[in-house]
């Protein structure tokens, strides 16, 4: 489990996945298309004998298929170099569809190897979906066959890499509807990757089982508007257009995804291959003047404005920061507005180069709470990455594992347990040292049972004291019940 050192408290929620295997359904029609039929429009490749077979490289579309739902099939040979051979589906005459890709040269190194982005007026949105859901490592052979399937069924897919019949990415939510077009293969030219024996059916497949829930972060910030796009020397700018251009633009609203990110490629074209820009803007009105914290994720380029004046610029761009740097859109950045009592205008220039044209703000440090729920004090940050808390309600105090964090450095034994009041003041920050990065507790009794990296230590809750421990062979214990 990845912990976040500014989280005021975590909760261990263990859970435990079990692998199904998932094959094609029984008696489903796939029809073969040799890359040198006629179905083919195959204008950006060509045929050439390959590793014993009549393969292609580039891309191609089939002519005359709407697919909605059903399996996709294709070999793949590759060199290991860079090359982002795949199987795109549901493509519309716009430049819009889904993408399903294999990443050769960081197969085995990382968690990217596979890929799925939507395509939205041409461009291919890679930088703003990343991680679950979106990409997944695999091992990839060089020069040799290997099948590269996709699954698909209304706004969820599988992908499945070689003869493995796990999936390698679960894609839980395509970005574009469940529309029916056009089916092929998107790949270079050069023999760095080739293609063979495409197969398709429309046959449904099996279930997909539970639909995952997508929570929201909180404090997302909506109510966006965005401009048209702005004339070619705005692009990464630092300043505003005058007011009277600004009023002249046309704006319309935009949707939120669940994640926060504002999609631009969705609602604006790029005028070209030359960078372009749009404006954001939205309003944030408070009842006093304040200094409040945003955090800020975009692709490739933003200048933040409050009020009419410029408070941050920051770049994104592909290999901008360093030869391996992605790009990928994430609330990395944070920027404090001055925010005057009223009505303030927040104003975002951002600016697109390649990758995908987005932004996504929301506020940070501070606690948002739901509907009937009232916060009845909180702590200063002042534990040690705290993992746990449980209640002791024949002391009336809590206990608070201070797990401190990965570094080595610190050395093992040398955490603690914290003891607060019911009202949350804390009794003693070192209540119990000498444990070796708890997690999880339990109070039965007069005991206080915590998990440590590879076991447990009871303590007597009366004097503080370790009285046992007990080696579980564990590799990272957790939790305990």
């Amino acid at each position: 489990m990845t912990r976040s050192p500014w989280a005021s408290c975590a909760v261990a929620l263990c859970v435990m996945v079990v692998g199904v295997s998932v094959q094609p359904a029984a008696g489903a029609e796939t029809v073969e298309v040799p890359f040198s039929s006629d179905r083919w429009d195959a204008a950006a490749g060509r045929t050439l004998e390959h590793l014993g077979r009549t393969g292609f490289e580039g891309s191609a579309t089939m002519k005359e298929v709407a697919f909605t739902d059903g399996t996709i099939e294709v070999d793949v040979a590759v060199t290991g170099a860079r090359s982002y051979p795949g199987i795109v589906f549901r493509t519309q005459g716009d430049g819009g569809g889904e993408n399903v890709y294999l990443r050769p040269h960081r197969a085995g190194l990382y968690d990217d190897a596979v890929q799925y982005t939507p395509m939205f007026r041409g461009v291919s949105c890679w930088q703003l979906y990343n991680g679950d859901g979106f990409t997944a490592g695999t091992e990839l052979p060089t020069d040799e066959w290997v099948t590269l399937r996709v699954e698909v069924s209304g706004s969820r897919a599988r992908v499945f890499v070689g003869e493995s019949g796990e999936p390698v990415l679960v894609i839980e939510h395509l970005k574009r509807d469940s529309v029916a077009g056009a089916i092929g293969v998107r790949g270079p030219m050069g023999g760095t990757a080739v293609f063979s024996n495409f197969r398709y059916s429309e046959e449904a497949p099996p279930d997909f089982g539970h639909h995952a829930y997508v929570d929201s972060p909180p404090g997302l910030l909506t109510g966006w508007q965005v401009s048209e796009p702005l004339a070619p020397e705005y692009a990464a700018s630092e300043r505003l257009p005058d007011p009277e251009v600004i009023e002249g633009l046309t704006w319309s609203g935009v949707d939120v995804e669940p994640s926060g990110l504002v999609n631009l490629t969705r609602f604006v074209s790029r005028t070209g291959r030359r960078p372009d820009a749009v404006l954001a803007r939205t309003r944030v009105t408070t009842e006093v003047a304040e200094v409040r914290q945003l955090r800020l994720g975009y692709s490739d380029q933003v200048t933040v404005f409050l009020n009419g004046a410029p408070l941050f610029t920051g770049s994104s761009a592909y290999r901008e920061r360093d030869p391996s740097f992605l790009g990928i859109v994430g609330m990395f950045d944070t920027v404090y507005l001055p925010l005057e009592q009223g009505d303030n205008e927040l104003m975002l220039l951002v600016t697109e180069v390649f990758g995908g044209w987005a932004f996504m703000a929301g506020w940070g440090g501070a606690t948002y709470l739901e509907p009937g729920v009232v916060k009845l004090w909180e702590t200063a940050a002042e534990f040690k990455v705290p993992e746990s808390v449980a209640w002791d309600p024949k002391r009336e105090v809590y206990y608070v594992s201070n797990y401190d964090g990965y570094n080595p450095s610190r050395g093992e034994g040398l955490q603690s347990i914290s003891r607060l009041s019911a009202e949350g003041e804390t009794v003693d920050p070192d209540w119990v040292t000498g444990l070796r990065n708890p997690t999880g507790l339990q109070v039965r009794g007069d005991r206080l049972w915590v998990v440590e990296r590879t076991g447990l230590a009871v303590i007597e809750t009366e004097s503080g004291s370790i009285v046992e421990r007990h080696e579980l062979g564990a590799g990272f214990a957790n939790d305990v019940a």
